[in-house]
């Protein structure tokens, strides 16, 4: 626990917050055994983030130095740095999948068949709600901590695998309209008013024939509510509410 006899090399990369956080959640939940690196000099080689979240935690670090590791410089501190990437959504798909988690498993077929869809857009179409790429986050003793998302923890849950591929489908037949229809703001819209009483999706694609250049690509997820609104009650006498 002797955090300050270890230093940072000059030329590595800066501590990432976010990283440090979300080590710092999981350290709270169990601590498992991962070594820091280090070289003769006390040059953190590989694990700068982790010494960080230990420190802030004040829990104890274990470190890791040989013969080898002790001769260890900038070239080798880069060298970990490039192969060790931050673990995306792919990532963790592929993780679960590797283990056999149902759900995951048909995303993965999913994004076979519909291999136009990213994976954030492929997530709202399979569970059939929006999905948002920022992480939620609690305070907890005046501290901001950064909590997994239940896709990471392999809490991923498809209530209606049809209904996704039944949506799909539908998106599809926007393409020839419009060719950013697998953006995932988009998508989010689009899934959200299928699930809409008052949203007829026939009745859009007739409006779309109409003016087939109407949709273009918008900024946010309520810029394309909006403007879908106007194309859909285009020419009508009474005009349809599809904000609620």
């Amino acid at each position: 626990m002797d955090y300050d006899r270890f230093k940072f090399m000059r030329g590595n990369r800066d501590v990432n917050e976010h990283h440090v956080k979300r080590l710092m959640k999981s350290l709270q939940e169990e601590q498992l055994v991962s070594f820091v690196i280090i070289n003769a000099k006390d040059e953190v080689i590989d694990g700068q983030n982790r010494l960080e979240a230990c420190k802030r935690l004040r829990l104890p670090i274990y470190v890791y130095r040989d013969s080898k590791t002790a001769k260890y410089g900038l070239n080798q501190v880069q060298r970990y740095n490039s192969n060790n990437l931050i673990w995306n959504k792919r990532s963790y798909l592929n993780s679960y999948c590797k283990i056999g988690v149902k759900p995951y498993m048909q995303l993965k077929e999913f994004m076979t068949n519909y291999p136009c869809f990213g994976i954030s857009a492929s997530l709202t179409i399979i569970t059939n709600k929006p999905h948002a790429d920022h992480a939620p986050s609690t305070k907890e003793n005046g501290r901001k901590y950064i909590l997994a998302k239940p896709f990471e923890q392999g809490q991923l849950s498809i209530d209606d695998l049809g209904l996704a591929y039944e949506n799909a489908g539908k998106l599809m037949e926007y393409q020839r309209f419009f060719k950013h229809f697998n953006n995932r703001s988009f998508v989010n819209i689009m899934v959200q008013l299928f699930n809409n009483r008052k949203f007829d999706h026939n009745i859009m694609l007739k409006k779309l024939e109409i003016s087939p250049t109407a949709l273009v690509r918008c900024n946010t997820f309520n810029q394309y509510r909006n403007l879908i609104e106007e194309i859909y009650n285009y020419k009508s006498r009474e005009k349809v509410n599809l904000r609620y």
